[in-house]
């Protein structure tokens, strides 16, 4: 992660070189449209929120956040006529923004992927695709990605700007010099970033925090929430100032910026996080009070669940990733290249077998559950002669 962080000025500046005579394209792609649909997940949802921002301010046009599952899960039909849908992903992979973004354009709207993965299916089925040049990421945590995906974002502003024309009023128009300075004042800041002794020492000393930015900013402190997450293992909110001040600066120390209920034992915080436990609050009472789960199948079914998108999903998606890639690396060997699918075929069978067990009536999965080694009995092959 490191390493990766310390790539970025190139990877920045290899991606500006490649999208910045590309602004002709995204400006022919968007002419006509009159809004902006950005549709991701997770670190890429974050960096929609920083184009969501400079779309409205700086380009003039109305820029929404897609809700996917409203493709997915709920498959409504919407009129995405004069719409620009914006799909962001890393690798180019995620089938749930493949399809949401084939879904928006089935209901009428112009495509544009914004991807790190040259050869994906976000980039192969958009009308346009705008390809960053970050190369490998290797650690869970994005950096790299993360700000080349930025990068490619003011390149679309750039574009928007242009199909409108110019600036309207009030509005300062963007300017493809000032981004061309980005690398090289990224490559200042990391080599000297100052004196970070009291940020860590503050960090290693609380285990919550509270990231808060507005506008522009608001994005990079959701991110930053999130790389707390992933990196330091910190119970992080990231959130908007403005919201910050509506509710939630309630559990926020006012002088340090630190979770105020930081004293929590890391045992309650867990719990809460599997959702085995709630807050219940007692009028006139400001300690925490808590009320347990009493189902017993009702916890087994959410620790499963739990397990699940915490453990055997990411494993299913490097696994996948790692297929495609070794199907690609003449380096690889056929050996190593089976064992990959071997294990991928393990693991998608492990989590078809957790899916269909979540949704097993309780009576049967309990009547399962006692048969134990029995069950082979029934199977073809494990009966014995």
């Amino acid at each position: 992660m490191r390493a990766e962080i310390e790539q970025q000025p190139d990877a920045l500046r290899a991606t500006l070189d490649a999208l910045l005579p590309r602004v002709g394209e995204a400006a022919g792609l968007a002419r006509d449209t009159r809004q902006v649909l950005f549709i991701a997940r997770g670190t890429s949802d974050n960096a929609a929120v920083y184009g969501s921002y400079l779309t409205q301010v700086r380009a003039g046009r109305l820029a929404t956040l897609a809700s996917p599952s409203v493709a997915t899960t709920y498959r409504a039909r919407l009129d995405l006529s004069g719409v620009l849908a914006v799909a962001l992903s890393q690798s180019g992979r995620t089938e749930e923004i493949v399809q949401t973004m084939a879904w928006a354009a089935d209901c009428g709207a112009r495509t544009l992927a914004i991807t790190n993965g040259a050869d994906s299916p976000l980039a192969d089925q958009a009308d346009l695709a705008f390809v960053t040049a970050a190369g490998v990421e290797q650690a869970v945590p994005a950096t790299k990605t993360f700000t080349t995906q930025l990068a490619a974002l003011a390149v679309l502003g750039l574009g928007l700007t242009a199909d409108a024309e110019g600036a309207t009023a009030g509005q300062t128009p963007l300017d493809a010099e000032e981004l061309r300075a980005v690398p090289d004042e990224v490559a200042r800041l990391l080599a000297e970033p100052g004196d970070l002794t009291p940020l860590i020492e503050g960090l290693a000393a609380v285990e919550g925090a509270v990231v808060s930015g507005r506008g522009y900013a608001s994005s990079a402190a959701l991110e930053l929430a999130l790389k707390l997450k992933e990196a330091c293992y910190l119970h992080a909110m990231g959130l908007s100032f403005a919201d910050l001040l509506h509710g939630p600066i309630a559990v926020v120390d006012a002088d340090t910026l630190e979770m105020a209920r930081s004293n929590v034992s890391n045992s309650i915080r867990e719990l809460l996080s599997w959702n085995l436990i709630r807050r219940v609050p007692i009028m006139g009472d400001r300690r925490d009070h808590y009320e347990a789960e009493t189902d017993i199948w009702e916890v087994a079914a959410r620790i499963a669940a739990g397990r699940k998108v915490r453990e055997i999903d990411p494993a299913v998606e490097a696994l996948r990733a790692c297929v495609i890639d070794a199907a690609d690396d003449p380096t690889i060997s056929s050996g190593a290249s089976k064992r990959l699918k071997e294990m991928l075929a393990f693991t998608e069978l492990v989590d078809r077998w957790y899916t269909q067990m979540l949704t097993v009536p309780r009576p049967r999965l309990a009547a399962l559950m006692r048969l134990g080694e029995k069950i082979v009995s029934f199977l073809p092959a494990g009966k014995s002669r």
